[in-house]
């Protein structure tokens, strides 16, 4: 098939995004890359690289986005995409650093890129480190309960200091007053601040709301 239609294949079956789509999709696209020597500069390598990832294939998807990267040096969202495969999926939170760090760098403005270098550093145990890029990100993203409640836990879980949690657990509930995540990070940040009556009400709540096996009991 021209190469034209088979990158038309490849994102139409993406697009469906059944298991047996995404194959076709994957299937197609390899055939792009295959066919075209200079590869546009890494575009057809990039979609293979998502639909690899959107297949589930992390293995093949991290190393698709590391030819990206020697391809392309200073290519964010490979360089992004590359650290995050490696340290969720491939064990190796301390490989993917640099890369994550290097991608904030080159775009310190873009909220996923800050996300993954802070999910990197809580991997590798570096959890001021995490708070501070969380804290970066939340200039950004102002309005992020999820990550108000991360910053407020890794404070409060690593850090040792559970009053300056407290804060962003109290921006959260504010703007979510009847999440049930946000009433348990709320409830579990109190009561490590010595607010005991408050923290346990809080947990309660989140438990009448959605109980679940993970709440801070």
């Amino acid at each position: 098939r021209p190469i034209e239609a088979r990158r038309g294949l490849a994102t139409y079956f993406a697009l469906r995004s059944t298991p047996e789509d995404l194959e076709n999709a994957v299937s197609h696209q390899r055939a792009v890359v295959d066919a075209v020597p200079d590869l546009a500069g890494g575009r057809d390598l990039g979609l293979l690289g998502n639909y690899l990832l959107m297949s589930g294939n992390n293995t093949e998807a991290a190393e698709v986005f590391k030819a990206i990267v020697d391809l392309r040096p200073d290519d964010p969202v490979a360089l992004n995409n590359y650290a995050y495969l490696v340290a969720t999926y491939l064990d190796g939170a301390d490989m993917a650093e640099p890369f994550a760090l290097r991608a904030v760098e080159i775009r310190s403005s873009e909220p996923s890129f800050l996300d993954t270098l802070a999910h990197v550093q809580a991997l590798l145990g570096k959890h001021p480190q995490a708070t501070t890029t969380r804290l970066s990100q939340l200039r950004i993203q102002p309005n992020n309960t999820d990550l108000m409640m991360d910053i407020a836990l890794g404070y409060c879980d690593h850090m040792d200091k559970a009053s300056e949690g407290l804060v962003y657990a109290e921006q959260a509930l504010k703007l979510q007053p009847r999440d049930a995540r946000a009433l348990d990070v709320a409830g579990w940040v109190a009561w490590s601040a010595g607010e005991t009556a408050k923290g346990r009400d809080r947990v309660a709540q989140s438990l009448r709301r959605q109980p679940t096996a993970g709440a801070h009991l």
